[in-house]
């Protein structure tokens, strides 16, 4: 278990996604923070909140599951969810600060103001900057698959309920029935056919 974090105070706060840069629907909420005088900055994603409020918020971790069912579509939607979240009132500064206090030790933060600070940042940026390099590849696949995906789903429903009308005519547990097979073959489909479409674009011969 990760070593708790001394008293801090939080300097700002904001979010951040990777939907422009790389079309990946992937939240960051960053914190700058000061711990004895000293300025450090920590990221946390919006994949390890989730993970840490199932585990010790379960009612908060239910109520983001809900918004995301409300918002319909394919992928995590994390952005939506979090505009949504934010417009209802929910606060994402006050448990992303827990999180960080219980789970992120002072050594896996990054110093500001300090000294040896410069070579330490300097390092975490080009770490950023070839990742950003290495996934700006797959953007295209990503917002391209995110798209199949969603019109696959309006496809099909739209067939299902021209051929058989009844399942949306009786119990509404057999819409959520269907939305849920459909959901596991249409993510199956799109999947191989991005890997497919992947292979295809790096194929030169």
């Amino acid at each position: 278990m990760a070593t708790p974090l001394p008293a801090f105070t939080i300097v700002s706060f904001t979010i951040t996604d990777l939907l422009e840069d790389l079309g990946d629907d992937a939240v960051f909420f960053h914190l700058d923070l000061t711990i004895n005088e000293n300025l450090y900055h920590a990221i946390v994603s919006f994949d390890e909140l989730e993970k840490y409020l199932k585990q010790h918020k379960p009612a908060e971790a239910d109520y983001l599951n809900k918004v995301r069912r409300t918002i319909g579509g394919f992928g995590p939607k994390q952005r939506p969810v979090v505009n949504m979240c934010e417009e209802e009132g929910y606060d994402f500064e006050k448990p992303v600060s827990e999180f960080i206090a219980a789970m992120r030790p002072l050594e896996h933060l990054i110093p500001v103001n300090k000294k040896n600070s410069a070579g330490h940042s300097e390092a975490f940026k080009q770490k950023a900057a070839d990742l950003k390099a290495t996934m700006e590849e797959g953007k295209s696949f990503n917002l391209r698959g995110n798209l199949f995906l969603e019109e696959i789903m309006e496809l099909l429903t739209n067939k299902v309920l021209e051929i058989y009308p009844e399942i949306f005519n009786s119990n509404p547990q057999y819409i959520i029935d269907l939305k849920d097979k459909l959901i596991t073959h249409v993510l199956k489909v799109g999947e191989d056919i991005n890997e497919l479409a992947w292979k295809a674009a790096k194929d030169k011969g």
